[in-house]
């Protein structure tokens, strides 16, 4: 399974994992979303210097 922004975002707002995701899946999943933020429906994503970049979908690019 790739990890998408979406299956990101809804962790973080829901807590919940996409559907048909592995243990595996779900274990990189807790440890990607720790380099994200999400302020109300607006995803960024930590850079190494603490820099909020926003992250865009498939939509807005």
């Amino acid at each position: 399974m790739t990890i998408h922004y979406h299956g990101i975002k809804e962790y973080l707002r829901e807590g919940v994992y996409p559907q048909a995701t592995t243990e595996n899946d779900k274990r990189t999943l807790k440890r990607l979303v720790v380099g994200f933020f999400l302020s109300g429906v607006i995803l960024y994503k930590r850079s190494t210097d603490l820099t909020l970049i926003h992250c865009m979908d498939d939509r807005e690019a």
